[in-house]
């Protein structure tokens, strides 16, 4: 770690009230614990970009689930999602 940073980090730590002293070292644990996760993860259980998953929870769904959806979904987007008047397409 640069140690120019690492100073300010222990500066900027050391001026908060106790309290907010103690959210930032749960903070950076939860960080650590993050980091050590994924190094833990294999090749093999790497992370999936957003397609995939897409694609992986879209394999899960009956095959009439897209029929279901409305063809003017995008133009009446508000309609569908809060009861706001039809727009016309």
């Amino acid at each position: 770690m640069d140690p120019d940073f690492e100073q300010e980090l222990i500066k900027r730590t050391r001026s908060l009230p106790r309290d907010k002293q103690q959210e930032v070292l749960k903070f950076l644990e939860t960080l650590a614990k993050e980091g050590s996760a994924s190094k833990a993860r294999g090749p093999e259980q790497r992370r999936r970009p957003l397609w995939e998953v897409g694609e992986m929870i879209n394999a899960q769904l009956p095959e009439d689930t897209w029929d279901q959806v409305p063809a003017d979904g995008s133009i009446n987007f508000d309609h569908y999602l809060y009861g706001a008047p039809k727009r016309q397409p």
